[in-house]
């Protein structure tokens, strides 16, 4: 982990010699020592073209900043020693706006990914003479001396880091990789992202202010089925092409592909690319280009990148059926796998996510909650959905329903592809409340599949909330007040109403759906008088 690097965006020496590191760290050593570096993107935007060498380089994973969500500390507000104050760390679905941007070198994209760079605690320097300097503040909170704070791309590169290294386990442990590869790690954090959507953000992915986005660790230690290459395959010859057929496992997640390569390293000076390889899915008689993107999600169209040595497809849920992937060498013009026989080929790395390599069965429960007002039942359609082939009848049961319910399947067992009406009765003898209900999937030859929905059962409409600040009759209330009132019995929502009159005639403030018990009301007039009430509600009334 690597939080330094100078303000040239040339691809430089620096750049070159990690690019080589990343696949073979000690040269004087036989075979390939590969080695997972990251660097921090730079402070130097919001400019473009502002990520800085080495890396700028093309094999390490570059880490950009987004805000924190820690505008204030116990003493209030925050304002950092490097001039970030509680506007700089109060959405990490933000971009910061020091993060360096790409396009760098040969118009490529960097970052990869981006991670909360602001108002960042940890252990301060205990080191004699340490005065704070390459920190934001020294000690924070300022009544001790064993926490510092500061911000910047060189703290959100380490959480990276320390991400990379989970992930580095979870594949050895649950996928069975003795040693992920740079390229491999690369696409395991791009194919599990946070799409970030506030200042800065949005944008085609990759975009060079977030690249691909946050990882996302809980969609990355899910158990949805997976398939990776971990550099086994290698392409000797522009022209040639890799091909593997599968089929979407569960249709109710997303689809997201990534394949990464470790590219040779470039000349100093110019656009460093050396080898192409192109990315190609076929999905639901559609086809989709590596990095061809609308917002978060894969366009069809569009051209093949040569630029980037990445390129994912995203597909939202709804996808189903066959899936076929193609990677083709568009130019294969150096020495991509050192040490071998072969002065001119590429190996790649891939992260299939959501995709299965077996016959088997999807499960999908719809809808994923109900709110339920007894004694009316619950319904949910249970859809069995075919893989490969797969014939097999499958059997389902439901547990987690309220006490004193039951529960029934309109068809069971049910063959793929097929569907089944599950239906919760009898819910005036059980208590109200919510709960989860787990429904189970069994079929011989296949792996179970498991699927939680979530129910709301009401026995009565809520009675009335009551108003608590501000209190009936405050004075000097803030412009932008804050309502809170308390929770009512049974209550799934609340609706309230801010208006100028006692007879709630001019209504000039109102929010409906509350799920809490308070609510932050936009701008309202100084030295006015205003009338508020709340309202619980449920499906009972």
């Amino acid at each position: 982990s690597n939080s330094w690097g100078n303000s040239s965006t040339s691809y430089g020496p620096g750049a070159q010699a990690y690019d080589a590191g990343t696949r073979d760290a000690n040269s004087s050593q036989a075979g390939n020592q590969e080695m997972i570096f990251l660097f921090a993107a730079g402070n130097d935007g919001p400019s473009s073209n502002t990520v800085g060498n080495p890396g700028n380089g093309k094999n390490m994973i570059t880490v950009g900043a987004s805000e924190n969500q820690r505008p204030s500390d116990e003493s209030g507000n925050w304002n950092d020693g490097c001039g970030v104050g509680p506007s700089g760390a109060d959405n990490a679905m933000d971009v910061i706006n020091f993060s360096s941007r790409g396009p760098v070198a040969g118009s490529r994209i960097k970052p990869e990914v981006i991670a909360p760079g602001t108002h960042i605690q940890g252990t301060a320097s205990t080191v004699a003479g340490y005065d704070g300097s390459g920190v934001c503040d020294k000690y924070r909170p300022g009544s001790q001396t064993v926490f510092a704070a500061s911000s910047g791309t060189s703290h959100s590169t380490p959480a990276v880091a320390g991400v990379a290294s989970l992930y580095y386990r979870w594949l050895q442990t649950r996928h069975g990789i003795a040693a992920t590869s740079p390229a491999l790690m690369k696409a395991y954090l791009i194919a599990h992202p946070t799409y970030l959507t506030g200042v800065s953000g949005n944008g085609n992915l990759p975009t060079n202010s977030q690249g691909y986005g946050m990882p996302d660790m809980a969609t990355a230690f899910d158990d949805t089925p997976r398939f990776l290459i971990n550099q086994s395959e290698i392409l000797g010859a522009s022209g040639e092409t890799w091909s593997w057929s599968g089929a979407v496992a569960d249709p109710g997640k997303p689809v997201r592909i990534v394949m990464t390569y470790t590219d040779a390293p470039g000349n100093t000076g110019t656009s460093p690319q050396v080898n192409d390889l192109d990315l190609k899915i076929e999905v639901d008689g559609s086809t989709y280009l590596g990095n061809v993107f609308s917002g978060q999600w894969s366009t069809t169209g569009g051209t093949a990148d040569n630029r980037n040595n990445y390129e994912a497809v995203f597909l939202p849920a709804g996808s189903s059926g066959a899936l076929d992937i193609t990677i083709t060498a568009k130019n294969i013009a150096g020495d991509g796998v050192p040490g071998n026989a072969d002065g001119t080929d590429q190996d790649f790395a891939l992260v299939c996510y959501n995709c299965a390599q077996e016959p088997g069965f999807a499960l999908v429960a719809t809808p994923p909650r109900l709110d339920v007002c007894a004694p009316d039942p619950a319904s949910y359609t249970v859809d069995v959905g075919q893989i490969m082939g797969f014939v097999s009848p499958v059997s389902l049961t439901v547990s987690g329903n309220p006490a004193g319910s039951n529960v029934s399947f309109s068809q069971n067992p049910v063959t793929p592809a097929g569907s089944s009406t599950l239906t919760i009765g009898n819910t005036d003898a059980a208590a109200a409340g919510s709960y989860t209900l787990t429904i189970d999937g069994n079929a011989a030859g296949a792996t179970p599949q498991s699927r939680s929905v979530g129910l709301n059962l009401f026995s009565s409409a809520p009675p009335a909330a009551v108003p608590g600040a501000p209190a009936n009759g405050a004075t000097d209330v803030a412009t932008t007040p804050n309502f809170s009132w308390s929770a009512a019995t049974q209550a799934s929502t609340y609706t309230i109403e801010v208006a100028t009159n006692a007879g709630f005639s001019n209504i000039v403030a109102t929010q409906s759906g509350i799920d809490g018990t308070s609510w932050a009301a936009p701008m309202l007039n100084g030295n006015t008088t205003y009338y508020w009430r709340v309202k619980a509600e449920n499906t009972c009334g």
